[in-house]
């Protein structure tokens, strides 16, 4: 594998962690996971390794919109439960009120 290939990234980098010796096999079909980064080399794999587990995926991006918005499209196209949210990370405030868009999601 490629250590570029962003949609094996998860797997490549679970199988550091675990230097190949064991294997977890868990259902997250379902669940919510909140991604920081998700425009990121290993964000980006991230996204696509959950989304493509069952799961619905939020992800904050900072500056790469376009990306953000490419990324979000073509997983949605695909099926995926997935919403890219522009948050400043350092920023108190931007990060409370992705949260509570979050929260708001899920209570519907």
């Amino acid at each position: 594998m490629l250590y570029h290939d962003k949609e094996n990234i998860f797997k490549w980098f679970i199988y550091v962690r675990l230097k190949g010796k064991c294997k977890m096999e868990i259902n997250l079909n379902g669940k919510v996971v909140v991604i920081t980064g998700g425009t990121g080399l290993i964000g980006e794999g991230l996204v696509k390794r959950f989304v493509n587990e069952g799961c619905k995926v939020y992800f904050t991006y900072l500056k790469s919109k376009e990306k953000a918005n490419v990324l979000e499209k073509t997983l949605k196209e695909e099926g995926k439960n997935i919403k890219g949210i522009c948050v400043d990370g350092v920023d108190l405030k931007a990060v409370e009120n992705f949260i509570k868009v979050v929260i708001n999601d899920e209570k519907k």
